[in-house]
């Protein structure tokens, strides 16, 4: 019962015979052969092969380089990382870690690029005609502004509405905070007074 709680990581450590890690070695020799050959697809199959019978953290590795090879980002994303976490404390961590963030740049540009861009509808500085306006209630969606990107960001108008939003913050947060002044009250209207 104890074998089967912990998974084949226990089981493959307990049972590895002779016969299996002979197996593996023959499987990550075809597996060199083929990844030499530019056969990453099967270099990958033989690489699965041997870790299947023997869990070599290198087989993860070899695994992950054959799945990059063969264009399948994700999947040597998630082999790089496996690897890592099964052998925290490899010679290869930063090469392992290098080539992941490329994957992570590269994962991140095939996102950008399948995601359709959005068209932006200029607003025209003249009026427009009457007759263009559509009736009441009809209009869905208001047309966007696309942004000026030769602006910087401190030339905005919504930089400074948030920079001025937090100052104010800031300042009636340490009134309060400081408990330097009470409120008192004459009339009708409260006015601040130091103690």
């Amino acid at each position: 019962m104890f074998a089967s709680v912990l998974g084949p990581a226990v089981r493959s450590l307990a049972a590895e015979s002779e016969e299996d890690v002979r197996r593996s070695r023959e499987h990550y020799k075809k597996g060199e052969e083929a990844f030499a050959g530019g056969q990453y697809g099967d270099a990958y199959r033989e690489f699965e092969a041997g870790y299947a019978l023997v869990p070599r953290p290198l087989f993860l590795l070899n695994m992950a380089h054959s799945e990059r090879r063969r264009g399948q980002l994700r999947k040597a994303f998630a082999l790089y990382k496996r690897y890592l976490v099964v052998e925290p404390e490899t010679k290869f961590r930063a090469d392992v870690a290098s080539v992941i963030k490329e994957i992570e740049g590269a994962l991140a540009a095939e996102e950008a690029a399948q995601t359709p861009p959005t068209k932006a509808v200029p607003l025209s500085p003249r009026a427009t005609p009457a007759s263009a306006v559509p009736a009441a209630g009809l209009l869905t969606t208001s047309p966007r502004v696309a942004p000026d990107a030769s602006r910087p960001v401190y030339k905005r108008w919504w930089f400074w509405t948030a920079a001025g939003g937090i100052a104010i913050g800031v300042v009636v947060a340490g009134v309060l905070l400081s408990g330097g002044a009470d409120y008192q009250k004459t009339g009708s209207l409260g006015t601040l007074g130091m103690k």
